[in-house]
């Protein structure tokens, strides 16, 4: 997070790089989780690097936080992700675009355990992995050097963690399925000669 923000600072000092921000709702997508969190609160930052009208590569930093309630008490779902992607623009008006990205993330869950005489506790189980994402968007509006977006994305990533669970010979080692869909509104601070809908 720290490096993010020392990226966005020097873009503000860059002409070649577009720093943004954005929020937006997410929902996870296993269904165990599903039934569990709903609507979790998002936020990212990173910057884009346009290199043409239709094409620019992008570094961004995303983070969702989740609670709900299962059958035997509270949970919390925390995830982060780091990805590295390209952002390719239709030459239009509208300027819709998509952006596959590769993804390395972090997720942490606490959840409702029991001892072997029974006494119920919270652990916190977390672990990190390799994914991918794709999002899409289209402006909405642009005044001056702000550019209104509305996106939606699906993140797929599993983080496996060191949670043993004894089943037949040999226990295996349990994951966290941190896959999601989200939709948002992304601020973006643009170079008039890098709008992509201008011909």
């Amino acid at each position: 997070m720290r490096f993010l923000l020392s990226l966005l600072l020097l873009a503000g000092f860059a002409s070649a790089v577009e720093p943004y921000v954005g929020i937006g709702a997410i929902q996870p997508l296993a269904s165990e989780m599903h039934a569990i969190y709903h609507l979790m609160p998002g936020a990212s930052l990173g910057v884009r690097f346009p290199r043409t009208r239709t094409l620019a590569f992008r570094v961004s930093g995303a983070g969702a936080l989740g609670s709900g309630r299962g059958a035997y008490g509270e949970f919390r779902l925390v995830s982060a992700t780091l990805g590295l992607g390209v952002e390719l623009h239709t030459n239009s008006a509208l300027s819709a675009y998509v952006v596959p990205a590769i993804v390395a993330g972090y997720g942490a869950e606490r959840m409702p355990d029991a001892d072997t005489l029974g006494n119920i506790f919270d652990r916190w189980d977390s672990g990190t992995g390799l994914g991918f994402s794709i999002d899409a968007g289209a402006t909405l509006f642009r005044t001056g050097a702000l550019q209104f977006d509305a996106e939606c994305g699906l993140r797929f990533l599993s983080v496996p963690t060191d949670r043993a669970t004894v089943g037949g010979w040999y226990p295996y080692y349990e994951s966290i399925d941190v896959s999601t869909f989200g939709v948002g509104l992304v601020v973006r601070f643009v170079r008039a000669e890098s709008d992509p809908g201008r011909q």
